[in-house]
């Protein structure tokens, strides 16, 4: 059993307390309410943060005003994606301006950056290296997941043409000069199709 499977999750509006029928953000957390609230004002207070609903909790804090949060929903396991998602539409439908850049559930669904911002995030990002534990950690949640067709299509049309610069010819016969390298090769394929079974054999039951 998965630990999102057994995972408890909270589904929560923000506004502001001075009119708190105005419903402005809509949100998930699987932390405490107290502490989901406390990341919002510290995201708030950090000017690397540049999103919608940042800009609106900047101008609560700029006059000493702290949102309330609402709890509207609670539950446990995979449900909060289609939760979230049904409660960004709600207040949606209903008028409300909420300061959600997404429509909800994973990735920033319906949300649509402009070129500018693009580029923004582009410089922001350039040279940056990122920890060999989130390196790990981004490998770990990809390995055993199936690609569909059109993604693997999308990687081979990404793929052709492309030519191996002489770095990394150079670290790849160092790889395979390594008298364990087909060793780990093998081991760590074996490994992922085992994964791969588990995955067909969870979603026949």
């Amino acid at each position: 059993m998965g630990f999102e499977s057994v995972c408890s999750w909270v589904i929560y509006t923000l506004s502001d307390p001075r009119t708190p029928e105005d419903v402005r953000y809509v949100g998930v957390t699987h932390c405490s309410p107290k502490q989901r609230l406390q990341q919002h004002l510290s995201h708030a207070k950090h000017p690397k943060y540049n999103y919608h609903s940042v800009h609106w909790l900047r101008t609560l804090i700029q006059e000493s005003v702290i949102p309330i949060m609402q709890i509207i929903q609670e539950g446990v396991g995979p449900s909060w994606e289609d939760a979230e998602k049904h409660w960004i539409r709600h207040y949606h439908e209903k008028g409300f301006r909420l300061t959600n850049h997404a429509e909800g559930g994973r990735g920033p669904v319906g949300c649509v950056r402009t070129p500018e911002t693009k580029a923004k995030i582009a410089a922001f990002l350039r040279g940056k290296k990122q920890s060999p534990e989130l390196v790990e950690k981004r490998a770990a949640s990809m390995r055993g997941r199936p690609l569909s067709q059109e993604a693997k299509a999308k990687v081979s049309a990404g793929n052709k043409g492309k030519k191996r610069t002489p770095k990394q010819l150079a670290a790849l016969r160092t790889a395979r000069a390594d008298p364990a390298w087909r060793e780990r090769v093998s081991k760590a394929n074996k490994e992922t199709w085992q994964r791969k079974l588990v995955v067909k054999l969870k979603a026949k039951t």
